[in-house]
């Protein structure tokens, strides 16, 4: 399963933006691939947390 560069960026840029609402990222060093075997496409990802948000944090 491949993916145009276009949609792999849109893909990047809603994955920020809902993480972002639970924790901040270092977005530069976000990493993240689609990889595939004979039969299963994982997304694999390598997001570096710099801190839990305080709202999200005391809630859980």
């Amino acid at each position: 399963a491949s993916m145009s560069p276009d949609m792999l960026n849109s893909l990047r840029e809603d994955l920020i933006k809902v993480i972002s609402k639970y924790i901040d990222i270092d977005e530069a060093a976000l990493e993240f691939d689609l990889c595939q075997d004979e039969k299963d496409v994982a997304l694999v990802a390598n997001i570096p947390v710099i801190k839990m948000k305080r709202d999200y944090a005391a809630k859980g």
